[in-house]
C-alpha cells in the first residue's frame, strides 16, 4: 500500500477528477511545449546539413502511412493508452520518486524542478526521434512530472500523455492522408 502510494499508483481524488486534471495540465503545459518545439526547430535549422540527424519523426509514422481506420485505432490504442500507462509508471512513478526524495532537502521548487528536468530529459532520450527532438519531448516530460507532483497520482500525467499522443498521431494520420 505504501509502495503503491509512493509510486503514484492510486486513484487520487477519484479517477474522473484526476483525468480532468490531466487534461487541464496538458493545456497548461502547452506554452512549455511550444518553447521546447521552438528550441527543437532552432537546433534543426542550425544542424541542417551537419553530422547529426535532424529528422524528428517517430518510426510509428510509417505504421500510419496509408493506414485505414482499423490500423489507426490500434496504433492510437497502443500510443494513447498502453504507452502512457507503461511510461508514466516508470518515469513519473518509480524514477521521479528517486531524485525527488534525494533532493528533498532543497527548497520544494528546486527539488521539483531538478527532478522534473532530470526525468524529462531521460524520457526524451529514450524516444526514437532524433537528438533535435529532445527539447520538445523533454518539455512534455517536465509537464508530466509537474502534473505528477501536483496530483500525487499517476492518473493525471497518464491522461496528459495519452492526450498528447492522441493529438500528435491524429494530426500525423491526417497529414499523411
Amino acid at each position: 500500500s505504501e509502495l503503491r502510494r509512493s509510486l503514484g499508483l492510486h486513484r487520487g481524488a477519484g479517477t474522473a477528477r484526476e483525468m480532468g486534471s490531466g487534461i487541464v495540465a496538458y493545456l497548461a503545459g502547452l506554452p512549455l511545449l511550444a518553447a521546447g518545439l521552438a528550441v527543437s526547430a532552432l537546433l534543426a535549422t542550425m544542424l541542417e546539413g551537419g553530422a547529426l540527424p535532424t529528422d524528428g519523426s517517430h518510426p510509428i509514422t510509417e505504421a500510419l502511412r496509408g493506414a485505414g481506420p482499423g490500423r489507426f485505432a490500434f496504433v492510437i490504442f497502443l500510443a494513447s493508452v498502453v504507452a502512457p500507462l507503461l511510461e508514466e509508471t516508470f518515469f513519473r512513478g518509480a524514477l521521479y520518486a528517486h531524485p525527488r526524495g534525494s533532493t528533498s532537502g532543497l527548497p520544494r521548487f528546486l527539488s521539483v524542478a531538478t527532478s522534473a528536468l532530470l526525468t524529462g530529459l531521460l524520457f526524451a532520450a529514450v524516444h526514437p526521434q532524433s537528438l533535435v527532438a529532445i527539447p520538445a519531448l523533454a518539455a512534455l516530460g517536465v509537464t508530466f512530472a509537474i502534473t505528477r507532483e501536483w496530483r500525487g497520482s499517476l492518473i493525471a500525467p497518464m491522461t496528459a500523455h495519452g492526450l498528447s499522443n492522441l493529438l500528435v498521431l491524429s494530426l500525423t494520420w491526417i497529414a499523411l492522408g
